[in-house]
Formats: structure tokens, C-alpha cells, sequence
């Protein structure tokens, strides 16, 4: 994930700066300055088509994700609307001298991490438009390639030769080819109408799946609906799931990945499977005072401070727990491992799940969140603790 993360961020961000360096250095060819024009007004012009294809960028992120919250007439229109603004803040962006290609760039990676209406479907299509355009791309290419059996051809082909058949092994030799955690996964995710917090998502029963060897549901999770041999079954009715049923789901989007480690075939899902059950387990006995040293303080109230880890479990989820049930605290996230015939938690597993990093300047945050902070600095101010918050 950090190479694919680190390509995506080096080819995303190296093309507004190759664009800006061939016209600059072209202009400077045609114009007879040669490379004596590299001066600092040169450099000031890089400085500033950057800086403000960086501010325009964000706050076009911003106007897109805006806008596209307040417009939910029809699903099927989004990824038109989302195209034309991105025009928009493409052209906006080179009539007041920035860099609209950057522009666009820190506009899609602003809008694309945050919580949009029909993202599905606009993922959807931003795709099927990037096959399009590589499609394209490489169809001009051949069109106007007339190669011609010099040493500069011969060179180009020889590389890419080499490069094609010795990426995989030198990848693998240095370790950067994992392999996969689980195996194939057929599902269908659906979108929900207006600004539902959970997802409805399908997924097919495979052989060898762990939900087939009888795992269980996570209560997190709210089946609703069973399609066994065409016909539509309530899951409480439908008994023992079989192979190839389509089961429908509830759930929200953050939990998405940890069910697909039920319903992928030949994976099972292990005790001590970090991604599931958290980095490592702790016992339930022990003082919830613990963890509020260590992850807090100010995390706990009055009478949470006399309560173990399994009662404060307990008393948060609602007076039950169950199988997989997950409670945040502060930065890390506590797991239900294992439960007794009472619902009893006799095993907690913690994940280390990363959090928002603290920054002075709101400038990735919506305005309930500063309204939040204000509200957490003026408790802090008073010395009062600051709910599910870790303090200073």
C-alpha cells in the first residue's frame, strides 16, 4: 500500500511540474533567452503557478464535496456534476495564473477522502473515464509513431524489454510483492438514498469461506435479507448459510474490509488475526484505570474509574456484548475475542488504528469539528475532562 500510495502521489504531482518546466523552457527557446532566462523571476513564476494550484485546489475539494452534499435529486447526474466542477476549477484556476492539472489534482485527493453523496457511483465512473483516456492516450500514440530503426529506437526497445520481464523478480527480491491476505471476494456494494451513515452490501457465500465453516456475523453487521435458489428469505429464517447464497447487509463503511475476511474463500480468520481482532489482546479483569493512563486521561467518568476493562465494555455497547462487537477509546479501538455462555468478555484484542493528527490550522476539518475543538478548549480551560478525547 505505501508504494502503490507513494507511485500514485509521484505521478499525480509530477505531471503539473513537467507541464510547467516544457512551456516555460520552450517560451525561453523561442524567444532566444536560452537558458540564461533561468533567474529568479523564472523560479518566482514555479513558486507561485504551484502555491495557488495547491489553495485553489483545496478550496475547489472543498466547493465539490459542498456542493455535492446538497445535491441529491438523482444519483445518476453526480458524476456529471463532480466532472463539470472539476472543469470549473481547471479553467478557474489557469485564468488566474495557477496550475489547473494541480489544481484538479489536490481538488480529487481533498474530495475523494471525505464523506460524499453518490461516491459510489461517481468511483465508478471517474474509472470507466480513465480506461477511456488510456485508451485514447495510446491509440494517438500509435497512430502517430513512425519508428524508424535507429540507435534511439533500439535503445527505447531494448529497455523496455528488459524493464518488462525483470519488474516481478527484482520487486520480489526486495520484498515488496505481498502476497494476498485474503482470497477472491464476490460482492456487490449498493448506495443508499440521502446521507445514510451505513451501507447495504451483497455478498456471495464461496466454498471454503470462513462464514461457510460457521463463523459468525459480527453484531456490528445487520443482515437482512437471504437469495438461496432464487427465492428471497428473511435471514433469521433462512437457517445455516449454504454455498452460493447472496446474503445483503447492513453496515457501516469502515467495517466493510473486516467482513470481506468472512465471506473471501480459503482465509480463515485466526484468534490472533490482527486486522480483525486487534494487534494484541488484553485481559478483561484488568483496572479500565489502566487504560485510561495510558491512552488518556479524561477518558473515563466518575463511575467508569471503578469498572475493569470487561465492565466498561459491557456498560458502553449497551449492556450486552457479543462476538466481534468493537468500542472505541481515545486512539485505539477495543475488540470483543471471546465471550462466556452470560455474554461475559473473558478476551479483548486492542487496534492501534491511526487517528487524525493535531494541527493548529483547521484546514482539513468541516466546521462541526472546529466547533468541537473550540468546545474541548474551553473544558480544558475550565479543567474540566474532555469526553472521548485524549487531553494534553
Amino acid at each position: 500500500d505505501k508504494v502503490r500510495s507513494t507511485l500514485e502521489v509521484e505521478s499525480g504531482t509530477n505531471d503539473p511540474m513537467a507541464i510547467f518546466l516544457t512551456i516555460a523552457l520552450s517560451e525561453l527557446l523561442a524567444t532566444g533567452q536560452g537558458f540564461g532566462g533561468l533567474d529568479l523571476h523564472f523560479a518566482v513564476m514555479f513558486l507561485e503557478e504551484m502555491g495557488l494550484g495547491v489553495i485553489f485546489g483545496l478550496l475547489g475539494g472543498l466547493m465539490i464535496v459542498w456542493v455535492l452534499n446538497r445535491f441529491t435529486s438523482d444519483r445518476g447526474l453526480a458524476p456529471i456534476l463532480v466532472l463539470t466542477l472539476a472543469l470549473l476549477v481547471f479553467a478557474f484556476t489557469g485564468a488566474m495564473g495557477g496550475s489547473g492539472f494541480l489544481a484538479v489534482y489536490v481538488a480529487g485527493i481533498y474530495s475523494g477522502n471525505r464523506k460524499m453523496f453518490a461516491k459510489h457511483q461517481i468511483t465508478r465512473f471517474n474509472e470507466g473515464l480513465t480506461w477511456l483516456a488510456q485508451i485514447i492516450m495510446f491509440l494517438v500514440l500509435g497512430l502517430l509513431a513512425t519508428p524508424s530503426f535507429n540507435v534511439t529506437f533500439i535503445i527505447v526497445l531494448v529497455s523496455l524489454l528488459l524493464q518488462g520481464w525483470t519488474i516481478k523478480p527484482v520487486a520480489r527480491y526486495l520484498g515488496l510483492i505481498i502476497p494476498p491476505r485474503i482470497g477472491a471476494v464476490d460482492k456487490l456494494e449498493l448506495d443508499l438514498p440521502g446521507k445514510a451513515t451505513h451501507e447495504l452490501i451483497s455478498y456471495r457465500v464461496l466454498k471454503d469461506s470462513p462464514i461457510l465453516s460457521g463463523e459468525r456475523i459480527p453484531r456490528w453487521a445487520m443482515p437482512s435479507l437471504v437469495i438461496r435458489d432464487g427465492r428471497s428469505l428473511r435471514y433469521q429464517y433462512a437457517g445455516r448459510l449454504r454455498e452460493n447464497d447472496q446474503v445483503y447487509l447492513f453496515v457501516t463503511p469502515n467495517y466493510t474490509k473486516l467482513l470481506d475476511r468472512l465471506f473471501a474463500s480459503r482465509v480463515p480468520v485466526d484468534d490472533d488475526d490482527a486486522e480483525f481482532f486487534g494487534a494484541f489482546a488484553i485481559s478483561p479483569t484488568r483496572p479500565a484505570t489502566e487504560l485510561d493512563l495510558a491512552y488518556g486521561p479524561g477518558l473515563l467518568s466518575a463511575t467508569e474509574q471503578a469498572m475493569t476493562i470487561g465492565e466498561l465494555m459491557h456498560s458502553r455497547l449497551g449492556g450486552k456484548t457479543e462476538y466481534a462487537d468493537r468500542m472505541r477509546f481515545g486512539s485505539i479501538v477495543l475488540i470483543v475475542r471471546e465471550t462466556d455462555e452470560l455474554d461475559h468478555v473473558t478476551k479483548i484484542g486492542v487496534s492501534l488504528e491511526p487517528v487524525e493528527p493535531a494541527t493548529k490550522l483547521p484546514i482539513f476539518i468541516n466546521m462541526r469539528e472546529i466547533a468541537h475543538r473550540i468546545r474541548d478548549q474551553i473544558r480544558k480551560y475550565r479543567g474540566k475532562p474532555v469526553p472521548g478525547r485524549p487531553s494534553a
